[in-house]
Order: C-alpha cells, then sequence, then structure tokens
C-alpha cells in the first residue's frame, strides 16, 4: 500500500518493532514499517517498454557518434597523408539518457607516423629497408676503422698501452640512414698501463727495480742499527729493549727505503771497557771491606747502646731497612733497628 501510494519501489525498508507480545515471547502484533530508501517509479507494461526502446536509441545514438569520430579521424590523416600514431583524449559535447553519449567532440593527433602509401609503395619500401639493414655500409666501417686506427696513433705517441679509454669521447658526429654513424669523435685515455715493451726487457727491469729495492732496504737497517749504536754510546748505556721500527719511505716491490729512529724502551747496565771491569770489580771488594762493613758495625753499635739504656737484653730485633744505597746493590747505610 506505501508503495502504491507513492508510486515507487522501496529499495530499503526500516526494521519492524513488536507492539504486543504473546506467550512465550511470540509477538502478537507489528508496527508500522518505514521505507528508508525509494528506488525507480512503478511503472506498467507500457512504461517499460517504452523505457527500454528510449536505452536502445540511446545506445544507437552512442554507436553513431562513435562512428563519425572514427570518420573524422580518418579524414584528418587523408587531410594530412600521414598516420596519427597517437589520438588526443574525444570529449563527449552532448548528454542523452542513461548516460549515453550521443556526440563526441572533435580528436587532435598528437603525435604522427610514417606517410600513407598505398600497397605497392610500402612493399616496394620494406623491401629497400630489409636490404638497407642487412648489407654492410662502407662508410660506416671506415669510420669504425678511422677511430681505431687514430687510438692507435695515440698509444704509438705515448709509448703506453691504454688500460681505459673514456667512452664518453665515443660519441658520432655525423649520422646517417638507418642510425649509421659515419663520423667519430676523439676518444681519450683515461687510465695509462706500463710502457709498451717486449717480454725480456719488461723481466730485466723487473729483476733490476727489485734488486735495488732490496740493497736500498739493506742500507736502511744499517743506518738504523747505526743509530742505535749511537743512542747508546750517547747514553752510555746497553739498551735492553728497543721500540719497533716503522718505515717513513717505501720503495718498489714493498722494500723499506728508510726507517724512523728506533727508541729504546728499557736501559740496561752501564757500558765498560775491559780495565774499568777490573776496576770495578776491586771496588766492590774494597766497598764490602770498608763501607758496608762501616755500616753494618755502626748498627751493631747502636744496638748496643740501646741494650746500655734499656739495662735489657733485646731476644728479638726487627729488621734493619737501608737508607743509603751504593753501586751494585750494596748498602752504605742502615736505619735504626728497634
Amino acid at each position: 500500500q506505501q508503495e502504491a501510494a507513492r508510486g515507487r519501489h522501496c529499495a530499503s525498508w526500516g526494521s519492524a518493532s513488536c507492539t504486543r507480545w504473546g506467550p512465550y515471547h511470540r509477538c502478537q502484533a507489528y508496527g508500522q514499517r518505514r521505507c528508508v530508501r525509494w528506488s525507480a517509479w512503478l511503472q506498467t507494461d507500457s512504461s517499460a517498454k517504452d523505457a527500454d526502446s528510449k536505452a536502445q536509441e540511446a545506445a544507437e545514438g552512442e554507436l553513431q557518434a562513435q562512428e563519425a569520430m572514427d570518420a573524422d579521424m580518418l579524414q584528418q590523416e587523408a587531410a594530412r597523408g600521414r598516420h596519427c600514431a597517437s589520438w588526443g583524449s574525444a570529449s563527449c559535447t552532448r548528454w542523452g539518457p542513461y548516460h549515453r553519449c550521443q556526440a563526441y567532440g572533435q580528436r587532435r593527433c598528437v603525435r604522427r607516423s610514417t606517410w600513407l602509401q598505398t600497397d605497392s609503395s610500402s612493399l616496394a619500401e620494406e623491401t629497400a629497408d630489409v636490404h638497407a639493414a642487412t648489407e654492410a655500409d662502407p662508410k660506416a666501417e671506415e669510420a669504425m676503422e678511422a677511430m681505431e686506427a687514430e687510438m692507435d696513433d695515440q698509444e704509438a705517441a705515448k709509448g703506453r698501452q691504454c688500460v681505459a679509454w673514456d667512452w664518453a669521447g665515443d660519441t658520432c658526429t655525423r649520422w646517417s640512414s638507418y642510425h649509421r654513424c659515419y663520423e667519430y669523435g676523439q676518444r681519450k685515455c683515461v687510465q695509462w698501463s706500463a710502457f709498451m715493451q717486449t717480454q725480456e726487457v719488461v723481466g730485466e727491469q723487473a729483476a733490476a727495480q727489485e734488486k735495488e729495492a732490496a740493497e736500498g732496504e739493506q742500507l736502511a737497517q744499517k743506518a738504523v742499527e747505526k743509530d742505535m749504536s749511537e743512542q747508546e754510546r750517547v747514553n752510555g748505556r746497553r739498551c735492553v729493549r728497543w721500540g719497533s721500527a716503522s718505515c717513513s719511505r717505501w720503495g718498489p716491490y714493498h722494500h723499506c727505503q728508510a726507517y724512523g729512529s728506533r727508541r729504546c724502551m728499557r736501559w740496561g747496565a752501564w757500558l765498560q771497557t775491559d780495565s774499568s771491569n777490573v776496576e770495578a770489580a776491586e771496588d766492590t771488594d774494597e766497598g764490602k771491606d770498608a763501607e758496608e762493613q762501616n755500616a753494618e758495625q755502626s748498627l751493631e753499635d747502636d744496638m748496643e747502646q740501646q741494650e746500655t739504656a734499656k739495662g735489657r737484653k733485646c731476644v728479638s730485633w726487627g729488621a734493619a731497612s737501608c737508607t743509603r744505597w751504593g753501586p751494585y746493590h750494596r748498602c752504605q747505610a742502615y736505619g735504626q733497628r728497634r
């Protein structure tokens, strides 16, 4: 009744609430449901046929509009005499029922391609293209040979082999048909290698360089040893442990040609001659009989004085610490014992 009163179909109905409940939770009466969204109008059979005919007419009108647009595109190509490779978009200038376009605007060519030809002319041109692409071009070959000859001339002038060429210089300065290059720019060498020589000369030079490097390393080692001896002579003492020597200049084949100065980390005994050694030994015996004995005697005298002052005999004495050391770790004076 609601749809008939409205004359339209309801697309979505609201929920129905129960107004009277019965036993066992059974609903005995529902409230009125309301239409949430209405759809198309109710139509009779004749009106439905009219709608179908309108849709068919709209579709036919759209097909006619597309055919007219295609015919206009062909006319543009015929007027230009060239195929269009890319067309611009077509905008609709008049819309019909059911969102069907009844007329399109004129499309414009964005990029044109080859010229329009007849069947015989296109076949002849394709055959010529195949022959031209497969056959070698003498001018292109001459250009490549000229570039290679110029590279050989550069190597001969330098007397060295080029390891890496600059590919940016390999640019074509004059193009021909079918993308054939007839002239190249000058290529430049980025990295040169060793001089161009025979194998015997290269071997002899390598042996001479290695021998010279080894001799330089020996001279460097002798210089280091001489510097070490000079340091010991200046200090008058023998070095027990030397610091490492770092290479300050490397030669070929990883041979060191100069070392830095080595520093002594720990010094040992004093440097002495044979006569001085004998005198030192005699001084040692005399020192033991004189200075060290005097130190011990003074220590004993002090201990006796302490016992006399106390009037008692000491059973156990404390250790005596040396207050003054002499050469060869000999004590020249002792502290007081308690």
